[in-house]
């Protein structure tokens, strides 16, 4: 039987979902896919107009993923050389929490485009890599290999 501690751990790590780096990472990936990368491609990329939609939709979506995969990576490396000292297993960093804050709200955003997209193959790669970061927060381990892997 479980008891309240282990109880109110769990409902703590839950609420790591309620954080709002993933929320304002959702926003900022979807303003960055349906207005800011267009209204700046347009403006200053010659080649942007006469890209196929298809071609277009792929592009707008380049930035996002480029800068995530920037900060991921800077700060992924930052917990691992910070934490190297401490458990491999049940790491609790706080950078490391808001790094994975940060995929999970790429992930997230990135679903809703593909979904629109009817881009079911990297659909499915984010849904998979949204569920690893997510659990990582609610059970509190393999926080060093999921960053090693993002």
């Amino acid at each position: 039987m479980a008891s309240p501690e282990d109880s109110s751990v769990l409902l703590t790590r839950l609420s790591l979902m309620l954080h709002p780096v993933i929320y304002v990472t959702i926003i900022l990936v979807l303003l960055n896919y349906f207005f800011i990368s267009p209204a700046l491609s347009s403006r200053f990329l010659t080649f942007y107009s006469k890209l196929p939609s298809a071609k277009k939709e792929d592009w707008n979506s380049l930035p996002s993923s480029t800068i995530h995969a920037t900060i991921v990576t800077i700060l992924g490396l930052m917990v691992l050389i910070l934490e190297q000292d401490k458990p491999t297993v049940h790491l609790k960093s706080e950078l490391g929490i808001f790094t994975l804050c940060i995929a999970i709200g790429y992930f997230i955003g990135d679903i809703i485009i593909r979904i629109i997209l009817r881009d079911f193959p990297h659909t499915f790669h984010h849904i998979l890599s949204a569920v690893a970061c997510i659990l990582t927060l609610i059970f509190g381990c393999g926080m060093k290999l999921i960053l090693q892997r993002l």
